[in-house]
């Protein structure tokens, strides 16, 4: 491959800046004229495979709609005058993830967030299919990103994290076995051999765990995420000596908790106890004269009362009251 420089134009790319030179592969940050953006940019100094080239091809086909916070994703792969290339999303200030020295329950954050992005890769029938500490980087703010998703290339240098019975096509299966053995190295300190895990020191439900990501055959391996979550994270918090603290969620101020109402005075004195307000009964007397006006007054149908002629009249003899009905 002839070297390149800052400035030079390569297929629809012009680079901007070197990042790094390996020996296998030379990485830029560059401009993808059609896309408008910048982008990550390896350059290989060997050719890939047709065949290889073309599974990267199709997968990148397949992922259009793999967009996730903690994805890095690619772009394009092709080659021109001869150097493979394969773009990717440009992630500022990173760095390889740290995971040496540090104990489980330090690294229990970032392999449940690679749990949550690889059980959101599978349920859109997608998988990353070469997953190693290789693939693991963090950003400039420590968060996770995880690239090369459907990239398998013949000088891979993670075989550990292979599982055995790897096939072309890609699957859940494979990033399974490699969470497994990625978690036996953080938990025991030793890279996994397959077929042989050492996971005696650990609880038994832990090493059921480990072993049931790690079966050699993909039909025996465990499929569930959220149950290889509830596992470790429980092992995690039981060494973790800061799990038993709870935050405080609540977004009640001092001054909007409820206040406890001082009890009422006890009334020794009877009469002042039962004596009625007198607004009370104001309002009882004004009630009880409207609804008298209303009964003598009006009739249903809102009709007056018509007066007629007395029906009968009271005669006061002089020496004896008696009372007398005059006919009409």
């Amino acid at each position: 491959m002839a070297h390149q420089k800052e400035g030079q134009d390569f297929s629809r790319f012009t680079l901007l800046d070197c990042i790094s030179e390996r020996e296998v592969v030379d990485a830029w940050q560059a401009l993808d004229r059609e896309l408008n953006e910048r982008v990550y940019l390896k350059l290989y100094k060997n050719p890939i495979s047709s065949e290889n080239l073309a599974e990267i091809q199709t997968y990148i086909a397949k992922s259009k709609g793999l967009i996730h916070q903690n994805i890095v994703r690619t772009f394009e792969a092709g080659e021109e005058d001869g150097v493979s290339y394969i773009s990717q999303q440009y992630v500022k200030n990173t760095g390889p993830l740290e995971l040496e020295g540090k104990s489980f329950s330090e690294c229990w954050p970032m392999v449940n967030t690679l749990i949550d992005t690889l059980a959101f890769t599978h349920s859109l029938g997608l998988a990353h299919g070469n997953l190693s500490p290789g693939s693991l980087i963090q950003d400039e703010t420590g968060n996770l990103r995880i690239t090369g998703f459907g990239i398998r290339l013949d000088d891979d240098k993670y075989p550990a994290y292979q599982s055995p019975n790897s096939d072309d096509v890609i699957d859940p299966a494979d990033d399974v076995y490699a969470l497994g053995a990625l978690v036996h190295r953080i938990l025991t300190g030793q890279e996994l051999i397959p077929g042989s895990p050492d996971t005696g020191s650990l609880p038994a439900d832990v090493q059921a765990v480990i072993l049931g990501m790690v079966e050699i055959s993909d039909y025996d391996r465990t499929r569930d995420l959220d149950h290889v979550r509830e596992v470790l994270s429980r092992y995690a918090d039981s060494i973790n000596p800061d799990s038993s603290l709870i935050a405080d969620n609540s977004f009640a101020k001092p001054n909007e908790l409820p206040q406890v109402q001082p009890e009422q005075a006890v009334h020794h004195n009877v009469r002042e106890r039962r004596q009625i307000p007198t607004s009370v009964a104001l309002i009882g007397l004004i009630i009880i004269i409207g609804l008298a006006g209303f009964v003598f007054i009006y009739l249903p149908g809102n009709q007056t009362v018509e007066l007629e002629a007395p029906v009968g009249t009271i005669v006061e003899p002089q020496a004896k009251q008696t009372l007398t009905e005059e006919q009409p």
